[in-house]
């Protein structure tokens, strides 16, 4: 290459640079510079729309903007926001790729035919307070992902990606929220269940729910809390039909095979009904909302989890207990006794002997009352002469359960939560009832064994607690023979300090002794628990006060939970006790006493 050529191709680029500076910078003085496509709609105010439609030959959809987000008028359904909300999202961000004009439509021999804009496919109207935006959407473009389209009262037509066309709903099923059932919100205080001419209702108050009807009952809050949550997870299976002339029977909707209502007060909220199942698919069942003429198909579970009878969704247990709130006790059957709730919240027995009780016995109570399950109903309505046959008219044995109130004058008064009573004992269920209730129930026999039926049975567990270090003398006694051991002053028990400090730490449990659990009151079993006149007893000479005390103890056979049966009377009582003595300090007594003084 010359230098002449050289030159030349200098001053023709530095030409071309001159002008290309000289128009971006006239282009940018004036505004008519762009960074790149316009958008397809230029003033897109996304927050201002109140409506969009979208149609094809055969569908039209409307979505309304409402408070929680979109709602179908066209067909009326509930809507579900997710692609509505992706669509206008697209529409906003929209951007034209490429424009033909009028005249190069006119040129075409079909027209707008030639674009699938006559007639269009769809079209998609965005609806303002005060006006309209309109946009025509046709064919793809050959070869390209691109799509035509064309705004009302537009000549030209625009080419656009065709993201667009992939937004666009295909049916419209896809608009349609597929929540069989929305309550969040819905201020509903009444559950109304219709199966025929079975009804049941089911009220609520402070979060607690009641049936109402067939008979006034507690319900199972927290199963019908449950088959509410059920309800709202559920989800169509199939859209089956929008017709407002639909036929019913052909459905199983004529006469539904449920009802269900949800209402405040007498005013209905909302109403569900289930039908019958498709011909070909018995796992699911035909389902409308009654403030829609739309037929859904849904999971038969659905319909099953309400099918039930009115027991079902009664309070399984016979009463719900808050511990808490538990001031006082009365128990009347084999014996009638009573227990109070102190201030410092230790109970204490005040009938039919004043003494302390046993807090672990008494919750241990409580929990196994709050346990006990109705298993059955005897029957809904009992008669007089029913009540008799099963033993609640009058009960065999009757608890009461109250909780104290203070009212505004600072009076204060007892107040009943609940009153259980119980019947005949058949071969492993019991009759039971509560008077503020219609129906006698069943309940598990072996449930109320662990009840107890004696005051002595909640007492305190605590035998005596005395200074092991006061005990001056001991004295064993079996088969008549009566050995006795005396504390030295100089050695204690044993002159082997190792022996001595082995029986000092046995009497010293043994000096602190609880019954493992109550057995009996009184001499009427001593027989049959091992005692006789021969058994094993041992004798605690305790110095009380500058006098001397004795504390003795019987021991009968070994229980199935292998402690000792023992038998005491109390130095304040005339009435003699039967308890488990614990198995492992029993056999430490024995073993290290033997070291000491013979023992059998």
């Amino acid at each position: 290459m010359n230098s002449k050529t050289t030159i030349r191709l200098l001053i023709v680029a530095t030409s071309l640079f001159v002008v290309i500076w000289f128009i971006d910078r006239r282009q940018r003085a004036s505004g008519e510079f762009n960074s790149g496509p316009p958008n397809l709609f230029s003033e897109f105010r996304r927050t201002q729309i109140v409506a969009i439609e979208y149609s094809t030959t055969n569908n039209s959809l409307r979505a309304e903007r409402v408070a929680d987000g979109w709602r179908l008028s066209i067909p009326a359904y509930p809507a579900q926001s997710t692609p509505i909300e992706a669509l206008l999202d697209t529409l906003g961000k929209a951007k034209v790729l490429g424009r033909i004009t009028a005249r190069d439509v006119i040129a075409e021999a079909a027209g707008l035919k030639s674009f699938g804009l006559e007639p269009p496919v769809a079209t998609v109207t965005l609806l303002y307070p005060h006006g309209r935006a309109d946009l025509k959407i046709g064919s793809k473009a050959p070869l390209t992902d691109q799509l035509y389209v064309q705004k009302l009262g537009e000549p030209d037509l625009f080419v656009v990606d065709a993201a667009l066309w992939r937004a666009l709903p295909k049916s419209t099923v896809e608009w349609r929220s597929p929540q069989l059932l929305q309550l969040t919100g819905v201020p509903y205080d009444h559950i109304l269940i219709r199966s025929g001419s079975r009804i049941i209702e089911i009220e609520r108050t402070n979060r607690v729910w009641r049936l109402t009807k067939p008979l006034p009952a507690r319900a199972d809050s927290l199963r019908i809390e449950q088959l509410v949550q059920q309800l709202q997870l559920a989800r169509v299976d199939q859209f089956v039909s929008d017709s407002t002339t639909v036929d019913l029977e052909r459905f199983g909707l004529q006469t539904p095979e449920l009802e269900l209502q949800f209402l405040q007060g007498t005013n209905r909220l909302i109403g569900l009904e289930f039908g019958k199942s498709p011909t070909n698919d018995l796992t699911h069942v035909y389902a409308r909302r009654l403030s829609q003429t739309n037929i859904v198909s849904v999971d038969r579970a659905l319909l099953e989890a309400f099918n039930l009878p009115h027991k079902a969704f009664h309070d399984s247990r016979l009463a719900n207990l808050e511990a808490s709130r538990i001031d006082s006790i009365e128990i009347r059957g084999s014996e009638e006794f009573a227990l109070q709730k102190g201030t410092n919240g230790l109970w204490r027995l005040t009938q039919p002997l004043e003494s302390a009780a046993d807090l672990r016995l008494v919750n241990a109570f409580l929990t196994n009352l709050a346990s006990l399950e109705i298993v059955d109903f005897a029957k809904d309505v009992p008669t007089d002469a029913e009540l008799r046959e099963f033993g609640l008219l009058p009960p065999s044995r009757t608890i009461v359960l109250r909780t104290t109130i203070t009212n505004i004058a600072g009076l204060v008064t007892n107040s009943t939560l609940v009153q259980m009573e119980f019947g005949t004992n058949r071969i492993d269920t019991s009759f039971a009832r509560r008077p503020d209730e219609t129906p006698a129930y069943l309940v598990r026999y072996g449930d109320l064994l662990d009840l107890p039926k004696y005051a002595f049975q909640l007492r305190d567990r605590r035998i005596w607690n005395f200074p092991s270090s006061n005990i001056v003398a001991i004295t064993s006694s079996f088969n008549g023979i009566n050995p006795r051991i005396v504390r030295s002053p100089s050695f204690g028990w044993a002159q082997d300090p190792i022996v001595n400090a082995a029986v000092e730490e046995s009497i010293f449990r043994a000096s602190q002794l609880e019954a493992v659990a109550w057995t009996a009151r009184g001499d009427s079993r001593l027989r049959s628990l091992g005692f006789n006149n021969q058994s094993f007893s041992l004798s605690f000479e305790v110095l009380v006060n500058g006098s001397t005390q004795t504390n003795q103890i019987t021991f009968g056979s070994r229980s199935p939970s292998q402690n000792i049966y023992a038998t005491v009377v109390l130095p304040s009582e005339t009435e003699r006790l039967v308890f488990e003595f614990p198995g492992r300090i029993y056999a430490d007594l024995i073993a290290q006493l033997g070291q000491v003084f013979p023992t059998p």
